[in-house]
């Protein structure tokens, strides 16, 4: 006989299950084995020679003192987990790409998951970079390759966009997977993919070899038994670096935790009825006469519950605990959907570039003209023609701007829907029909709009600023983008953009103002490969010069947005144009 000795992890009728000092868990049935000393949760035994030799234990004297000192370090483990939890500052040098810096509370994140092994729930609140933690923690392992984020569809090419910003990728490659047919290839560092396509290419992935999996609001995860979750797992088994990205990774009740803290931390949540009976107030209930279901919809603990999240692979900061770092607003362009198959995005581009190249050569032609009286003559000819042809390229791109803005519906109603579960949102769009369909979409939600009376207005602030109920404001972008006060939200969604950066700024301060108590993050959603993207781009151009101008940084703003949009579209493909400062129009 061989003593050996343990931590008792767990005990049933027939076994006990013991953690050696090795750290190596083994099953030691009770028919086998004669306990020679237990002290609290550690017990030494007697087992057969052979029993000992066949699972790989040599055996000892049953000297608990190395059990003792692993449950020492064990502890402060835990301890220091859960102390880095909060944490906001951290002296850790992080890879980061040149001309970006991470924020101190970002760098902090990227240490909890560093000291997790690359298993974590980062679950910071809305707007404070989870994606980027997520990003800057592949920085500092770039052997760690590939990597495969999935994330709901709404989000792949913010992710992509993300990436290609933030990562500092070996290859320099990321692939985003469209659909059921467009399986992933060997060959990239990242690839992004949303939920409901995983089914679809598990074989690949594995095929690929992938090194971590990023599960951006892992939330979607919740209902165990679903197709989308039971692939997700499939596809996370054996990875030894999982991140898992959620707010608000319990919308309602533990149990809807329960997949994900498995999934991260299988050695502290290994069993759901210990889960459930401890942290969901989980008990039978009789149904009928002889049929007993579990009920598991409730709470309890739920301190002890948040310190062994914290201790094991749980991290979050809030917008008012991390205020000192955060900028006064911040301004994220979202790319959702996929415009390229717009009807006449093509057509119209193709025109427009027919037309300023005509404009250009006329102006070359023009500068050639000696006669004052001449040259003044064709120039006021140029510039009636001019605005008649404005008037028309401006309304084929209110046309455009529809189009995309029904395109693009479905993937903002998601995105919407995401951020609605962490707190309270205020939504702008322009387009009536925009308008109706969110109020269709979200009903309850404090609307203001061009014929809502005065009275009203005041009762749909007050209700939004007021009742917890109502967490969505929607509001037409040039009705409801002065007077009112909105900081109950610190997160606001533009539906559609406008010709003057200083309308959506006020949209923006209604919710940054006197009464604000966190940073505001303004999430501008333009459709993919439409105009609408190049529209954003010059607004966040022209937006950072208006800045500079209040800040007194600079002498004066750039010209009109409507001129720029023209020039960038006519030159996208000609960068010659560009260099040599095409840009007139």
């Amino acid at each position: 006989m061989r003593t050996v000795a343990g931590i008792v992890e767990k005990e049933t009728a027939k076994a006990f299950l013991l953690r050696h000092a090795d750290g190596r868990e083994i099953w030691w049935p009770k028919s086998q084995i004669a306990p020679v000393r237990k002290e609290g949760r550690m017990m030494s035994a007697a087992v057969p020679g052979w029993l000992a030799e066949d699972k790989g234990i040599n055996g000892d004297d049953g000297d608990f003192g190395p059990l003792v000192e692993m449950e020492k370090k064990e502890k402060q483990s835990r301890e220091g987990r859960a102390e880095a939890s909060v944490k906001a500052v951290s002296t850790l040098t992080v890879p980061c790409p040149e001309g970006l810096e991470y924020l101190s509370f970002q760098v902090a994140g990227i240490e909890y998951i560093e000291n997790t092994k690359g298993r974590t729930l980062v679950a910071d609140e809305c707007g404070l970079g989870k994606t980027i933690q997520a990003l800057g923690w592949l920085n500092l392992h770039p052997e760690l390759r590939p990597a495969v984020v999935i994330c709901p569809a709404s989000m792949k090419l913010q992710w992509y966009s993300e990436a290609r910003r933030w990562l500092m990728t070996p290859r320099g490659t990321i692939d985003v997977v469209k659909d059921g047919k467009d399986a992933p290839t060997p060959g990239h560092d990242l690839y992004v993919i949303n939920y409901d396509l995983v089914h679809k290419h598990e074989e690949a992935f594995r095929a690929i070899g992938v090194r971590v999996v990023i599960l951006d609001e892992s939330h979607y995860l919740k209902a165990q038994k679903t197709i989308r979750t039971k692939a997700v797992l499939r596809v996370c088994d054996g990875i030894q670096h999982v991140l898992c990205l959620s707010g608000t990774p319990i919308l309602n009740k533990p149990i809807e935790a329960w997949t994900t803290l498995r999934l991260l931390a299988p050695k502290t949540f290994r069993s759901w009825f210990d889960y459930v009976t401890r942290f969901c107030n989980g008990h039978k209930q009789k149904i009928g006469r002889d049929r007993e279901v579990w009920q598991v919809d409730g709470s309890s603990n739920l301190d002890e519950m948040n310190s062994l999240m914290r201790e094991t692979c749980f991290v979050r900061r809030l917008k008012k605990d991390v205020m000192a770092e955060l900028p006064a607003k911040r301004r994220v362009i979202v790319p959702i959907g996929d415009g390229c198959g717009l009807r006449g995005e093509a057509d119209f581009t193709r025109r427009l570039k027919g037309i300023v190249a005509r404009r250009r050569a006329e102006q070359r032609d023009l500068a050639r003209v000696k006669d004052e009286r001449e040259r003044t003559r064709q120039r006021d000819s140029l510039l009636v023609r001019m605005r008649e042809e404005n008037t028309e390229i401006l309304s084929e791109i209110e046309k455009l701007r529809q189009e995309a803005a029904r395109e693009k519906m479905g993937a903002a109603c998601e995105f919407i829907e995401n951020i609605l579960e962490q707190g309270k949102l205020v939504v702008f769009a322009h387009h009536k029909f925009v308008i109706d369909e969110l109020m269709k979409q979200f009903k309850g939600s404090a609307v203001i709009r061009g014929e809502t009376s005065v009275e009203d207005r005041q009762r749909a602030v007050e209700r939004f600023q007021n009742n917890p109920e109502c967490r969505l404001f929607i509001g037409s972008l040039h009705a409801a983008s002065q007077g009112i006060t909105l900081t109950a939200a610190s997160d606001v969604v533009f539906m559609e953009l406008d010709w003057v950066p200083g309308i959506m700024v006020q949209g923006e301060d209604r919710c940054h103002r006197i009464g604000t108590r966190s940073s505001v993050t303004a999430w501008y959603l333009v459709l993919d490969g439409s105009i609408e993207v190049r529209m954003a781009r010059i607004l966040e151009q022209k937006q950072a010069v208006l800045d500079a101008v209040l800040d007194g940084k600079a002498a004066e703003a750039a010209g009109s947005i409507f001129d720029e949009l023209i020039a960038e579209v006519a030159d996208e493909d000609n960068p010659d144009e560009k260099a040599k400062g095409g840009g007139e129009s």
